[in-house]
Protein backbone atom coordinates (compact mmCIF):
# COMPACT_ATOMS: atom_id res chain seq x y z
CA UNK A 1 0.00 0.00 0.00
CA UNK A 2 1.37 3.07 -1.32
CA UNK A 3 1.09 6.59 0.95
CA UNK A 4 -0.33 9.36 -1.38
CA UNK A 5 2.14 12.86 -1.20
CA UNK A 6 0.35 15.85 0.11
CA UNK A 7 2.66 18.49 -1.00
CA UNK A 8 4.33 19.22 -4.71
CA UNK A 9 7.44 18.78 -3.24
CA UNK A 10 9.10 15.94 -4.49
CA UNK A 11 9.95 13.25 -2.02
CA UNK A 12 14.08 13.07 -1.88
CA UNK A 13 13.96 17.58 -1.50
CA UNK A 14 12.61 17.81 1.61
CA UNK A 15 15.20 19.78 2.70
CA UNK A 16 14.14 22.26 0.64
CA UNK A 17 11.00 22.92 2.22
CA UNK A 18 10.35 26.11 4.43
CA UNK A 19 11.34 26.58 8.12
CA UNK A 20 8.44 25.67 10.54
CA UNK A 21 7.59 29.02 12.66
CA UNK A 22 8.84 27.10 15.45
CA UNK A 23 12.15 26.92 13.56
CA UNK A 24 11.81 30.50 12.28
CA UNK A 25 11.48 31.77 16.32
CA UNK A 26 14.32 29.83 17.15
CA UNK A 27 16.47 31.87 14.11
CA UNK A 28 15.34 34.66 15.67
CA UNK A 29 15.87 34.37 18.96
CA UNK A 30 19.36 32.98 18.21
CA UNK A 31 19.98 35.98 16.41
CA UNK A 32 19.14 38.33 18.78
CA UNK A 33 21.20 36.16 21.38
CA UNK A 34 24.07 36.77 19.12
CA UNK A 35 23.99 40.39 18.95
CA UNK A 36 22.66 41.40 22.38
CA UNK A 37 25.91 39.45 23.05
CA UNK A 38 27.92 41.11 20.51
CA UNK A 39 27.21 44.18 22.18
CA UNK A 40 26.62 43.42 26.04
CA UNK A 41 29.99 41.40 26.30
CA UNK A 42 32.45 44.62 25.66
CA UNK A 43 30.07 46.80 27.58
CA UNK A 44 30.70 44.22 30.46
CA UNK A 45 34.55 44.35 30.33
CA UNK A 46 34.74 48.15 29.94
CA UNK A 47 32.71 48.36 33.66
CA UNK A 48 34.92 45.77 34.65
CA UNK A 49 38.28 47.85 33.44
CA UNK A 50 36.77 51.40 35.19
CA UNK A 51 36.43 49.22 38.29
CA UNK A 52 39.83 47.68 38.02
CA UNK A 53 40.91 51.22 38.29
CA UNK A 54 40.44 51.72 41.72
CA UNK A 55 41.56 48.53 42.39
CA UNK A 56 45.11 48.75 41.39
CA UNK A 57 45.11 51.97 43.59
CA UNK A 58 43.90 49.76 46.38
CA UNK A 59 46.63 46.62 45.89
CA UNK A 60 49.80 49.38 45.30
CA UNK A 61 48.57 51.01 48.60
CA UNK A 62 48.30 48.40 50.33
CA UNK A 63 52.11 47.30 50.11
CA UNK A 64 52.59 50.32 50.73
CA UNK A 65 51.65 50.89 53.96
CA UNK A 66 48.45 50.32 55.60
CA UNK A 67 47.62 54.08 56.75
CA UNK A 68 48.04 54.72 52.65
CA UNK A 69 45.35 52.04 52.35
CA UNK A 70 42.85 53.49 54.87
CA UNK A 71 43.52 56.91 53.80
CA UNK A 72 42.71 56.00 50.06
CA UNK A 73 39.53 53.94 51.16
CA UNK A 74 38.21 56.87 53.09
CA UNK A 75 38.57 59.42 50.26
CA UNK A 76 37.51 56.86 47.41
CA UNK A 77 34.19 56.52 49.47
CA UNK A 78 33.51 60.43 48.72
CA UNK A 79 35.06 60.34 45.49
CA UNK A 80 32.91 57.56 44.37
CA UNK A 81 29.88 58.91 45.88
CA UNK A 82 30.14 62.05 44.12
CA UNK A 83 30.97 60.16 41.01
CA UNK A 84 28.29 58.45 41.07
CA UNK A 85 25.92 61.57 41.76
CA UNK A 86 27.65 63.00 38.75
CA UNK A 87 27.16 60.17 36.41
CA UNK A 88 23.18 60.82 36.11
CA UNK A 89 23.13 62.63 33.23
CA UNK A 90 25.87 60.00 31.25
CA UNK A 91 23.86 57.26 31.85
CA UNK A 92 20.89 58.61 30.57
CA UNK A 93 22.73 59.13 27.00
CA UNK A 94 22.54 55.69 25.56
CA UNK A 95 18.63 54.82 26.44
CA UNK A 96 17.76 58.19 25.14
CA UNK A 97 19.36 57.80 21.81
CA UNK A 98 18.54 54.59 21.87
CA UNK A 99 14.67 55.67 21.84
CA UNK A 100 15.46 58.74 19.12
CA UNK A 101 17.14 56.21 16.15
CA UNK A 102 14.44 53.52 17.03
CA UNK A 103 11.55 56.33 16.36
CA UNK A 104 13.24 57.29 13.47
CA UNK A 105 17.04 56.63 11.35
CA UNK A 106 17.73 60.26 10.77
CA UNK A 107 17.81 61.60 13.84
CA UNK A 108 21.46 62.45 14.18
CA UNK A 109 20.54 66.73 15.04
CA UNK A 110 18.73 65.04 17.89
CA UNK A 111 21.59 62.48 19.03
CA UNK A 112 24.26 65.31 19.08
CA UNK A 113 21.77 67.80 20.64
CA UNK A 114 21.53 64.52 23.50
CA UNK A 115 24.81 64.27 23.82
CA UNK A 116 26.14 68.04 23.73
CA UNK A 117 23.06 68.97 26.91
CA UNK A 118 24.65 66.09 29.02
CA UNK A 119 28.12 67.68 28.28
CA UNK A 120 26.89 70.63 29.74
CA UNK A 121 24.99 69.06 32.25
CA UNK A 122 27.88 67.47 33.83
CA UNK A 123 29.92 70.60 33.25
CA UNK A 124 27.81 72.82 35.36
CA UNK A 125 27.63 70.05 37.86
CA UNK A 126 30.75 69.41 38.42
CA UNK A 127 32.35 72.26 40.20
CA UNK A 128 29.49 71.51 42.88
CA UNK A 129 30.97 67.86 43.20
CA UNK A 130 34.32 69.09 43.18
CA UNK A 131 33.98 71.53 46.15
CA UNK A 132 32.21 68.67 48.00
CA UNK A 133 35.49 66.26 47.56
CA UNK A 134 37.85 69.75 48.21
CA UNK A 135 36.33 69.81 51.81
CA UNK A 136 36.92 65.72 52.39
CA UNK A 137 39.07 66.43 55.24
CA UNK A 138 36.70 68.83 57.10
CA UNK A 139 33.78 66.05 56.00
CA UNK A 140 35.98 63.23 58.19
CA UNK A 141 36.93 65.12 61.22
CA UNK A 142 33.16 66.46 60.99
CA UNK A 143 32.33 62.41 61.31
CA UNK A 144 35.01 61.52 63.77
CA UNK A 145 37.77 60.17 61.68
CA UNK A 146 41.32 59.96 62.77
CA UNK A 147 43.16 63.31 62.29
CA UNK A 148 45.64 61.93 59.89
CA UNK A 149 44.06 59.93 58.16
CA UNK A 150 41.85 62.90 57.34
CA UNK A 151 44.27 64.86 56.01
CA UNK A 152 45.78 62.34 54.33
CA UNK A 153 42.90 61.23 52.79
CA UNK A 154 41.86 65.00 51.74
CA UNK A 155 44.99 65.39 49.94
CA UNK A 156 44.09 62.30 48.06
CA UNK A 157 40.46 63.41 47.44
CA UNK A 158 41.25 67.12 46.63
CA UNK A 159 43.65 65.29 43.61
CA UNK A 160 40.79 63.09 42.30
CA UNK A 161 38.56 65.97 42.44
CA UNK A 162 40.54 67.52 39.29
CA UNK A 163 39.73 64.34 37.18
CA UNK A 164 36.24 64.27 37.85
CA UNK A 165 34.75 66.40 34.85
CA UNK A 166 37.06 64.33 32.83
CA UNK A 167 35.85 60.84 33.79
CA UNK A 168 32.30 61.89 33.77
CA UNK A 169 32.25 63.42 30.39
CA UNK A 170 34.03 59.86 29.41
CA UNK A 171 30.92 57.87 29.99
CA UNK A 172 28.75 60.49 28.40
CA UNK A 173 30.72 59.79 24.98
CA UNK A 174 30.89 56.18 26.14
CA UNK A 175 26.99 56.04 26.23
CA UNK A 176 27.18 57.85 22.88
CA UNK A 177 29.41 55.14 21.66
CA UNK A 178 27.32 51.97 23.39
CA UNK A 179 24.05 53.21 21.84
CA UNK A 180 25.16 53.51 18.24
CA UNK A 181 26.29 49.97 18.71
CA UNK A 182 29.91 50.33 18.88
CA UNK A 183 31.32 49.31 22.06
CA UNK A 184 34.82 48.55 21.19
CA UNK A 185 35.56 52.22 21.29
CA UNK A 186 35.09 52.96 25.08
CA UNK A 187 36.51 49.49 25.93
CA UNK A 188 40.02 50.51 24.18
CA UNK A 189 39.84 53.76 25.80
CA UNK A 190 39.58 51.73 29.26
CA UNK A 191 42.20 48.92 28.51
CA UNK A 192 44.87 51.89 27.64
CA UNK A 193 43.89 53.50 31.13
CA UNK A 194 44.14 50.53 33.34
CA UNK A 195 47.71 49.96 31.87
CA UNK A 196 48.85 53.68 32.14
CA UNK A 197 47.55 54.21 35.61
CA UNK A 198 49.31 50.46 36.43
CA UNK A 199 52.79 52.24 35.31
CA UNK A 200 52.66 55.68 36.22
CA UNK A 201 51.07 54.35 39.84
CA UNK A 202 53.69 52.13 40.10
CA UNK A 203 56.49 55.28 39.29
CA UNK A 204 54.80 57.73 41.11
CA UNK A 205 53.70 55.60 44.68
CA UNK A 206 57.04 53.52 44.91
CA UNK A 207 59.60 56.42 43.13
CA UNK A 208 60.43 54.22 40.09
CA UNK A 209 61.36 54.81 36.64
CA UNK A 210 63.59 58.20 37.87
CA UNK A 211 59.71 59.31 39.60
CA UNK A 212 59.48 60.81 43.08
CA UNK A 213 58.38 58.59 45.88
CA UNK A 214 55.02 60.38 45.97
CA UNK A 215 53.16 57.42 48.15
CA UNK A 216 49.20 57.91 48.45
CA UNK A 217 49.53 61.40 46.47
CA UNK A 218 51.61 59.53 43.96
CA UNK A 219 48.48 57.61 43.63
CA UNK A 220 46.02 60.23 43.32
CA UNK A 221 48.26 61.91 40.78
CA UNK A 222 48.09 58.39 37.95
CA UNK A 223 44.23 57.96 38.70
CA UNK A 224 44.01 61.79 37.92
CA UNK A 225 45.73 61.76 34.76
CA UNK A 226 44.78 58.54 33.50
Amino acid sequence: MTETLTTDTPPGNWQSLPPSGHERTKDLWLAEARELARLAGPIIVTQLAQMGVGTIDVLMLGALSKEALAASALGLSLFYGMWLFGMGPAVAVSPIIAQILGARRNGAAQVRATVRMALWAVIMMSPALMLFLWLTEDILLAIGQPAELSREAGAFACILALGLPFTLAFNVLRGYATALSLPNAPLAVMGLTIVFTALAGYALIFGHFGAPRLGLIGAGIASTIS
